[in-house]
């Protein structure tokens, strides 16, 4: 069966909603209509709450739709308030007295806040040729998340050095700092965070760089997390590799090295 994705905009939809009005198309939740004279499509649960999720999975949900009729249903085009959507029908005609679905999967990915999003149905029901399904959320950012975005490598390793993602304590990702010339001469910036496992709270107190001044400072801060900015150097330093040291108020952890490498450009 083909995926549908949405290619209208929210502005193309509203177009549609206005002309539907004008023209007597009518749209709705598809609830069990008064009549059963030829095709009737109805979905018993047409809203579906998906709750709070993290913006880094996909939402799936499968509807079922009933032909309550005397004359079978023919399913036309589905689309989506949303681009993030893709749905599926389960076939393209349902007979009197039988049922269907319409799978909606929905990519959370970089989206945040509440969110309905509206599956629209197109049928041969004469009462209610659109219905509408519906989901409703609420999509927030994970550490992870803001990491991913800044372009850091997403491996968390433990600061002892050990090959496993830490289970308590403090975790730095990455574990070090690669400063690649470019082509201009220049080493642009890197991040990392530094993250308190089962998102403790803890504060970094201090930072320092042996021998160099400049390199890091603090990009954002979070009760469980601080992301580091790395450089940038807009010029070729006399030194290859540097040491950032932190100091935080976590037991245990009171004092975190990052080594930084610098990547240089043959000559």
């Amino acid at each position: 069966m083909k995926l549908h994705k949405r290619t209208r905009t929210g502005g193309a939809w509203i177009t549609a909603v206005v002309c539907g009005i004008l023209l007597g198309t009518r749209i709705g939740l598809c609830v069990e209509p008064t009549a059963t004279n030829g095709p009737r499509l109805v979905c018993d649960a047409p809203e579906f709450d998906y709750g709070r999720v993290v913006n880094t999975q996909e939402v799936e949900h499968t509807f079922l739709l009933r032909n309550t009729g005397d004359v079978e249903a023919v399913i036309g085009r589905i689309h989506s308030g949303c681009g993030c959507t893709r749905t599926q029908a389960s076939a393209t005609t349902i007979p009197p007295g039988g049922t269907g679905t319409v799978s909606v999967v929905i990519n959370l990915r970089g989206r945040s806040g509440e969110r309905d999003i509206n599956v629209f149905v197109n049928s041969n029901d004469p009462v209610n040729p659109i219905c509408s399904l519906r989901c409703r959320g609420t999509t927030y950012f994970s550490d992870q998340d803001r990491v991913t975005g800044l372009g850091i490598e997403a491996v968390p390793i433990a600061q002892s050095g050990a090959d496993e993602p830490v289970v308590a304590g403090i975790t730095v990702i990455p574990p070090g700092v690669v400063l690649v010339e470019s082509d201009a001469g220049r080493f642009p910036a890197r991040y990392v965070m530094v993250r308190a496992a089962g998102q403790q709270p803890f504060r970094v107190l201090s930072i320092a760089t042996e021998g160099v001044e400049d390199l890091v400072k603090i990009h954002q801060t979070g009760t469980s997390w601080v992301i580091l900015r790395v450089g940038p150097l807009t010029a070729r330093p006399a030194w290859k590799t540097a040491t950032i040291r932190l100091t935080t108020d976590r037991p245990g952890f009171e004092t975190i090295s990052i080594q930084v490498i610098l990547k240089i450009l043959p000559s």
